[in-house]
């Protein structure tokens, strides 16, 4: 991808996706910010190390996932144009280990716009529209992990059924693997739950 195509799509994130219209800021986005291409697989952030970016979503599904005694636990989706990932929401304030590994799903290629953190958290400290933006962003955080927290105390049968109306989008596009990890069910009872629950559905 040459650096027109770059600019093209740096543009269109910050200007028509967030909704910026700062000229100074954007020209310091547009000058401080590159687009990097992912592999369904290839992992972004890794988990437990130090990251000096932020990056932008601007195509693909991604999620977070921690591996803990040889058992992967989802923590996260994100997938919307303009959604943030960093390696934690601690970054903001010097600590920036990440909590798990983020890494591209789904079935097609995706497309980041990144940015140097120390650039990010200059704008998030001294910008109101880059502060009001990434903390929306944050408290939607804060408040998905939260409710998942709920969910996964919930029986089997009603997290199963939770995630098929909270993500209708993804039922087709992930794994059973992926989604069962999100939920914390079994593999094989979460196929057999979905299985169920489509049969229900279709009444």
């Amino acid at each position: 991808m040459d650096r027109r195509e770059e600019i093209k799509i740096i543009n269109h994130l910050y200007k028509d996706i967030l909704g910026f219209s700062d000229s100074e800021k954007l020209d310091i986005l547009l000058q401080e910010s590159m687009v990097k291409t992912y592999k369904k697989g290839e992992v972004i952030i890794y988990q437990d190390e130090i990251e000096d970016k932020a990056y932008f979503i601007y195509e693909g599904i991604y999620r977070l996932v921690r591996y803990e005694r040889n058992k992967e636990l989802t923590m996260c989706f994100a997938f919307n144009p303009g959604d943030v990932l960093l390696s934690s929401a601690n970054s903001i304030n010097g600590s920036n280990k990440c909590l798990g590994d983020f890494e591209l799903i789904g079935k097609e290629n995706g497309i980041l716009v990144v940015i140097g953190l120390n650039r990010f958290v200059t704008l998030y400290g001294n910008d109101p529209e880059f502060f009001r933006y990434i903390n929306r962003q944050l408290t939607d955080s804060s408040s998905m992990h939260m409710e998942l927290s709920h969910i996964r105390t919930l029986p089997q049968v009603e997290r199963v059924e939770w995630f098929h109306r909270k993500y209708p989008s993804l039922e087709n596009v992930l794994t059973n693997k992926i989604i069962s990890s999100f939920l914390n069910i079994d593999q094989r009872k979460y196929g057999q739950l979905k299985k169920e629950f489509e049969k229900t559905a279709v009444k």
